[in-house]
């Protein structure tokens, strides 16, 4: 079991960087007792005092890391291991945990926006201690094409802003996509909220 880490030590309560803004809140966004429920790993809903929002052009959420973020990716944090790969930095939530921990030798991380890359990127490369971390920009429903022959003993999608029956439907093509990439028959690869769909109205 890994834990997640207090994004303040990474960040101001407030920055702009390129055509984002990240800052703190005290209003944080509950996870349903439904997705509290089926995942069985707590509510999160104390873990931090102040919530971290990442918005695109001031008005476009694009994630956060209240108790629905933390308890829907807490199965990748809690089971990634060996050489990961990871598509969507944001706000490096996922990543953090994982810098430390001796049972993750490489993270591989593809993200399709130079803003992010420039400004989280660079801040979770000055705490990569280990030098695990390989940051790449590139577009997950092509980036496919460009990774033959690289394995993975867990691969992991976390790149859409919100879940709708278009990032459903992505989840599926993905994995496809993505299935040559796994090290052996015992590689993990999976989608962020995946499993879910039935409890997203």
């Amino acid at each position: 079991m890994r834990n997640y880490i207090d994004l303040t030590q990474y960040y101001p309560s407030q920055v702009t960087f390129g055509k984002f803004n990240l800052k703190t809140t005290p209003n944080k966004i509950k996870a349903s007792n439904d997705i509290v429920n089926f995942y069985g790993v707590g509510d999160f809903n104390n873990e931090f005092p102040l919530q971290y929002n990442l918005q695109r052009n001031l008005s476009e959420h694009v994630m956060d890391n209240g108790p629905f973020e933390l308890i829907s990716n807490k199965h990748f944090i809690d089971n990634a291991n060996g050489d990961v790969l990871i598509f969507g930095l944001g706000m490096g939530l996922i990543v953090y945990p994982l810098l430390l921990d001796e049972n993750v030798t490489s993270i591989t991380i593809v993200e399709i926006d130079q803003d992010i890359i420039d400004y989280i990127g660079g801040i979770v490369k000055e705490n990569d201690v280990l030098n695990k971390v390989t940051i790449i920009q590139g577009d997950a429903m092509t980036y496919h094409e460009q990774m033959v022959g690289q394995v993975f003993d867990f691969i992991y999608f976390d790149y859409w802003d919100f879940l709708c029956d278009n990032a459903f439907n992505e989840m599926v093509m993905v994995k496809q996509f993505y299935s040559p990439n796994k090290k052996n028959p015992d590689s993990v690869i999976y989608s962020w909220c995946e499993d879910i769909r039935n409890l997203i109205p």
